[in-house]
């Protein structure tokens, strides 16, 4: 799994497709940090992301990130609801 930015096919935005660290489900994961938003802690090196709970987010604020899924105008696109499924 490449661990260098993407860009999002739809919207143009730069993400990484990275590896749920538990169930090794791919996700688009927005590059940029979102310190008000964010819930995604990404491990560059692993190429893994975690879910933060929502009671350590505070701490980790800064470092956070979204998945690209919850900003893209066009998600609905990429959706499997979208798609019809």
């Amino acid at each position: 799994m490449n661990t260098n930015p993407n860009q999002c096919n739809s919207c143009g935005e730069p993400l990484y497709w990275l590896a749920h660290e538990r169930t090794g489900k791919p996700a688009p994961i927005e590059v940029k940090q979102n310190s008000e938003r964010g819930n995604i802690a990404v491990d560059l090196t692993a190429r893994t992301y975690r879910i933060v709970p929502k009671e350590e987010r505070a701490q980790q604020s800064e470092w956070l990130h979204l998945n690209h899924f919850v900003e893209c105008p066009q998600s609905n696109i990429w959706s499997k609801a979208g798609r019809g499924a």
